[in-house]
């Protein structure tokens, strides 16, 4: 009984130290690190007002599984929690965005800067002067085509677009007339569609011109 006793007791002592050997140092070491992150590309093209999402990363999490969450705030962006994908609706404004994805778990955080380019583009269509049909084909490398009067055989025209004091200036000539003009407007965007709203001028543009007319246009 004595023996008996005796083996329990080396046992009873034996055990915690097998509980703590090196099959436990490694699960430690694997909870311990920090998350590893790829994205297969730190610049991701979207297109102007419709919704879109990013390829998923490859994430390794080192064995502590964790939250992904954005560090940058965009309307209309947002990322998976566990996968890392990035989504965005049509609410997404123009422009460069630069934002940061973070990856954290129990073993700390890592920080992924990421750019999503979404140059305003499409057709915008619409009127002119309260009724006469006018359309931009707005281009994301700086361009613009025209088509004004008639939607089915429309007088056109070409030029170029830029951002000024947050307002969008379309510069662009009738080939034909050789006449230029300007159209000057502002964006909004809403769920239902986007819309390029302001005035029209001939010929040469400082601000505070009168406009010869108004701009309505929009894509749904």
């Amino acid at each position: 009984m004595r023996t008996y006793r005796h083996l329990l007791g080396i046992l009873s002592l034996l055990l915690p130290l097998a509980l703590v050997g090196p099959g436990c140092d490694a699960l430690e070491e694997l909870s311990d690190g920090a998350p590893t992150v790829s994205y297969p590309e730190t610049t991701i093209d979207a297109e102007f007002y419709r919704e879109g999402s990013s390829s998923a990363p490859s994430i390794d999490w080192n064995g502590a599984q964790g939250t992904i969450s954005l560090g940058t705030d965009v309307e209309g962006l947002d990322v998976n929690s566990t996968t890392g994908r990035l989504t965005w609706t049509k609410l997404l404004p123009p422009g460069t965005h630069d934002v940061e994805v973070v990856v954290s778990n129990a073993g700390g955080q890592v920080v992924v800067p990421l750019t999503i380019e979404n140059p305003l583009s499409g057709s915008f269509e619409g009127t002119y002067s309260g009724g006469s049909y006018f359309a931009l084909d707005v281009e994301g490398d700086g361009t613009v085509a025209v088509r004004a009067n008639s939607e089915s055989d429309p007088t056109r025209g070409e030029g170029t677009w830029s951002v000024e004091g947050g307002s969008y200036v379309f510069e662009y000539v009738y080939p034909e007339t050789a006449e230029e003009y300007y159209v000057v407007a502002d964006l909004e965007q809403t769920t239902a569609a986007a819309t390029l709203e302001g005035d029209w001028f001939f010929g040469t543009y400082t601000p505070g011109d009168s406009p010869g007319g108004t701009v309505s246009v929009s894509i749904e």
